[in-house]
Order: structure tokens, then C-alpha cells, then sequence
């Protein structure tokens, strides 16, 4: 990740998180957009997201795209975002795209060796318990920093 280098949208002043390379595994640029979202939110409280686990998450990747596609398509790269929600919730486009790719791969690799596959599961899940450690401490902060008093000394 080259957070200095996000210039791709430098025509509307609106900006990408992140510009991604790993010549690796190509030479064609990701622009990462990152975005967290509240269920609790009125937008978001309906009879679709009560049966669909991807509603809210699906919501914010489509407004990222929205917003950003056209710009990063124009400047040669790769549109990735990244969705989540503030109870832990991940979008299925990072998903698809990155997680599942990597838990296959590392899967495949272990059992290949020999093992069971156990530790390339207790992998994806502290993966899943440290990005909802991070939210929480995130959330946490947000609230702290508006909702309590001042500190007098």
C-alpha cells in the first residue's frame, strides 16, 4: 500500500484511500477504497437488510463505485473497496476478491504439506476477531472523543 500516492482523483479533489501495487501478481494499479457503515443507521434499518446479510455492506461498496469507478478505470487501475460495518460485518466484493483467493491458496498449501488445514482456519479467524477488535476500538474512540465530558485538572 502507497498511502502518499492516491492522486486519482485529482480532477474532483475526491480521493482513494490507497494506491495498491504488487508487480508480483500484476502490473496494473488497485486503487483501495475503504468505507465502515452503521446497520443501526434509519437508511439502513428494512425489511431487505433483515434478510439479506450483505444489504448494508453491498449499499456502500455500490456508493463507492459510484463514486470512484470512472476515475480509476480513466487513470488505469482497479477499483477495490473495502466495506465493513460497525458490528464486524465484511463486504462480500473484498471478500470474494482477496479473502477467499488467500484462505484457498493457504488452505491448498497446508494440506498439501500434510496438515490438517487447522491453521490456515485459526488464521481467517483471527484475521476476523483482529479487524473486530480494531472496529470496536474505533468505535470506542468516535464516542469517547464526542460524548464525554471535558477533563478538568
Amino acid at each position: 500500500f502507497d498511502e502518499r500516492d492516491v492522486h486519482c482523483h485529482l480532477s474532483s479533489l475526491k480521493r482513494v484511500d490507497a494506491r495498491c501495487r504488487n508487480s508480483a501478481v500484476s502490473h496494473r494499479d488497485e486503487a483501495l477504497d475503504a468505507t465502515i457503515g452503521c446497520p443501526r443507521c434509519d437508511g439502513y434499518i428494512t425489511q431487505r437488510a433483515a434478510e439479506d446479510r450483505n444489504h448494508v455492506t453491498g449499499c456502500l461498496e455500490r456508493a463507492k463505485h459510484n463514486k470512484h469507478a470512472a476515475a480509476a478505470a480513466a487513470n488505469g487501475m482497479q477499483l477495490v473497496v473495502w466495506a465493513g460495518t460497525t458490528y464486524g460485518g465484511w463486504g462480500a466484493e473484498w471478500l470474494s476478491l482477496h479473502l477467499q483467493p488467500e484462505y484457498a491458496k493457504r488452505l491448498r498449501a497446508e494440506k498439501q504439506a500434510g496438515g490438517s488445514g487447522w491453521e490456515t482456519i485459526k488464521w481467517k479467524q483471527r484475521l476476523y476477531e483482529d479487524m473486530c477488535i480494531e472496529i470496536a476500538r474505533a468505535n470506542y474512540a468516535m464516542l469517547k472523543e464526542r460524548t464525554l465530558p471535558p477533563r478538568v485538572a
